[in-house]
């Protein structure tokens, strides 16, 4: 079925490529996410070359990617590494995934506010501290029509039965993720309509399981971003204000990553 590029793309104010991205040697770019951005033929790799192509040649920069994503894990986990593995790298251009590990944390927590206040405190890091930095939210599919021996991440989710579990990752995060990202000016790009839209057997081409990517799959997804960039690049380029008043006060901040000693593994 036809779905618009309005349905997936959420400009929200944002700016985005070419003139809103300060371009020089090298165009870092971050990819804070989960398993599937992780993915070696997920839609990333397709994405970086579609930016090396369409960014990176005209100018005669080196696209260097920056990983920091983390199989599992949320904005809750990533919230306290985003600092190291993130501000400290300097990005140009930071991809955030975290809907589908939100949406496990959701279902094992049922703790809205903690999700909103991790997720806030990653986008506003970004944004106050890379000024120049530009942050584009991604909201990726689950297939809820998987049977539950098929299902991946967390038990919440592999042992619900609950008819309506993925509103969960369709609805309930994505609100969170949109609400915030429309906050601090950020594009948000949602997969879930243009992957809802596919019939049960072509989610069996693009779907190794219930989230990861068949390489067809990761070439629609990264065909969708890439087409909804590009519709961002052709609008007015506008000045990135500062971070605005945070939504909820108490988003989460000042968090570090450690090493783990010796001592704490024992018991």
């Amino acid at each position: 079925r036809t779905v618009r590029l309005e349905a997936v793309l959420h400009a929200t104010g944002g700016r985005l490529l070419p003139d809103g991205l300060p371009i020089q040697k090298e165009l870092r770019v971050a990819y804070v996410g989960g398993s599937v951005t992780e993915q070696k033929q997920g839609y990333r790799p397709r994405l970086n070359d579609w930016l090396r192509a369409s960014i990176c040649a005209p100018t005669g920069a080196k696209l260097v990617e920056i990983p920091a994503w983390c199989g599992n894990s949320g904005s809750k986990v990533l919230s306290f590494v985003v600092s190291d593995w993130v501000v400290a790298k300097r990005p140009n251009l930071v991809f955030v995934e975290l809907a589908i590990n939100d949406g496990d944390t959701l279902l094992e927590t049922e703790d809205a506010t903690g999700v909103a206040r991790a997720f806030e405190g990653i986008l506003r890091q970004i944004r106050a501290e890379c000024t120049a930095c530009i942050v584009c939210v991604l909201l990726m599919y689950v297939r809820g029509d998987m049977p539950l021996e098929q299902r991946t991440g967390s038990m919440a989710w592999r042992e619900n039965t609950a008819v309506n579990a993925a509103e969960a990752y369709h609805s309930a995060v994505p609100a969170i993720h949109r609400r915030v990202a429309a906050h601090y000016g950020a594009p948000c790009i949602n997969l879930i309509p243009l992957m809802a839209a596919l019939s049960p057997g072509a989610r069996d081409l693009a779907f190794r399981d219930d989230c990861h990517l068949h390489p067809a799959g990761a070439a629609l997804v990264a065909s969708a971003i890439c087409r909804s960039l590009a519709r961002l690049a052709a609008a007015p380029a506008c000045e990135q204000p500062p971070p605005p008043e945070p939504l909820d006060l108490a988003f989460w901040r000042r968090g570090e990553s450690r090493d783990v000693e010796p001592t704490q593994l024992s018991f």
